[in-house]
């Protein structure tokens, strides 16, 4: 599982002289959670309709190659 960049929106992404006033939400930014593990299936499942699209567009090329 990839890290997340926005990893610590809170009090601790901050410089400690940063004049911010944000709270602890580690229930959505800490740990890694359902969200996370969605975004990785549906990033997963991108990446393979894209190899097949392009597996079918070399497939039907090639073809119509033959045929010629």
């Amino acid at each position: 599982m990839w890290l997340r960049p926005d990893g610590h929106p809170s009090r601790y992404g901050h410089w400690p002289n940063a004049n911010v006033t944000l709270y602890n939400d580690c229930v959505h930014w800490c740990l890694p959670g359902p969200i996370d593990t969605w975004s990785d299936f549906l990033l997963e499942m991108l990446k393979m309709e894209g190899t097949r699209k392009y597996e079918e567009k070399l497939h039907s090329k090639v073809k119509r190659m033959r045929a010629q």
